[in-house]
């Protein structure tokens, strides 16, 4: 896989590994590689379950981290 904001390359790549009947995929963030995203597919919806919720506040380190490295000034 190809890490690139080129949609149509990662959406062909989506596509192939939908297909080959993967439940999901994970990869690194375009923004920062430490950061890991994971898409989950249609197909395992019915097996989810919400572990626990939490707020987010900018006065969050992690979320904090997260505001200065895209870029953007908390309000």
């Amino acid at each position: 896989m190809i890490a690139t904001r080129r949609r149509a390359v990662t959406q062909s790549q989506a596509l192939a590994i939908y297909d080959s009947g993967a439940d999901g995929m994970r990869w690194w963030s375009t923004f920062e590689s430490s950061w890991i995203n994971v898409t989950l597919f249609d197909r395992v919806a019915a097996r989810l379950r919400v572990g626990a919720v939490h707020a987010l506040d900018v006065r969050q380190p992690v979320v904090a981290e997260a505001l200065d490295v895209l870029g953007i000034a908390p309000n």
